[in-house]
C-alpha cells in the first residue's frame, strides 16, 4: 500500500480497523465522522490494502455511508452472512420499518427511531417468531449484535420493556442487495418461520480480521 509521507499512517490504520469491526461508517455519527473522512480522503490507498482480504470500501454519498463490501459484489457486505436467524428476522422487520418511515412518513434517514413494541408488531405481521421466544432478553441479544454491525444505535442501552427505543441507521439499506437477500431468504425460509431450530444462537459471532 503506497501512502504519501504527509498522511497520518496511524489515522489510516485506525480507520481501516474501525471499518473492519463495524462494517459501516456514517458521516452523521459522532463516533464515525473522523474514520469516515479518513477513508473518504484515502479511498484508493485503503482499498489497495483491503483488496488483499477480498474487501473494498464503497461510499454511498446519498446516504453518507461507507460500507465494507466483498470485492466485486457491491451491496453484499460481510455482516449479513454472520447474522443468526433471530438477527436476520429482526433485520427484515427493520428494513420494513425504515422504508415506511422514510418513504411514507417522510422522516429523514438520519433520524429514524423505533421501539421494541413496533418491532414486535412488524415481526407479527410477517409471522416471524424469535427463537426460543419473544422475550425482552431475546431482543436484547439480537439488537446488541445489530448495533455492533453499525446497523442500529440503541438509545436505551438496556432493553427493559417494549418502550425501549433505538435508532435504525441508514446503513441498513446497504446491508444486502435485494437479489442476494431474496436468495438468502429462500434458502432459509423454513428457519425464518420457526420450523427449524436455530443452532447459531449460542455461537459467538466471529470478529473480522483487524490490521
Amino acid at each position: 500500500m503506497k501512502i504519501e509521507k504527509n498522511k497520518n499512517l496511524a489515522e489510516i490504520k485506525d480507520a481501516i480497523n474501525a471499518l473492519l469491526k463495524r462494517s459501516f461508517l456514517m458521516r452523521d455519527r459522532n463516533r464515525d465522522i473522523e474514520y469516515y473522512l479518513t477513508v473518504q480522503d484515502n479511498l484508493v490507498e485503503i482499498n489497495e490494502y483491503l483488496d488483499f482480504m477480498g474487501y473494498e470500501a464503497v461510499i454511498d454519498r446519498d446516504l453518507s455511508v461507507i460500507a465494507l463490501a466483498y470485492k466485486g459484489n457491491e451491496g453484499i457486505v460481510p455482516p449479513k452472512y454472520k447474522m443468526t436467524t433471530n438477527e436476520t428476522k429482526i433485520y427484515m422487520a427493520l428494513i420494513k420499518i425504515f422504508d415506511r418511515k422514510v418513504y411514507e412518513e417522510l422522516i429523514g434517514t438520519d433520524v429514524v427511531k423505533t421501539n421494541v413494541r413496533e418491532l414486535k408488531i412488524e415481526l407479527t405481521n410477517y409471522d416471524l417468531n424469535l427463537i426460543p421466544n419473544n422475550k425482552i432478553t431475546t431482543f436484547q441479544k439480537a439488537l446488541d449484535s445489530l448495533e455492533r454491525y453499525n446497523l442500529i444505535e440503541l438509545i436505551d442501552k438496556e432493553i427493559k420493556d417494549e418502550h425501549s427505543e433505538f435508532q435504525i441507521l441508514p446503513s441498513i439499506k446497504l446491508a444486502m442487495n435485494r437479489e442476494a437477500f431474496m436468495q438468502y431468504f429462500r434458502t432459509h425460509e423454513k428457519t425464518y418461520f420457526g420450523t427449524e431450530e436455530d443452532k447459531l444462537e449460542d455461537e459467538t459471532i466471529p470478529e473480522k480480521e483487524e490490521v
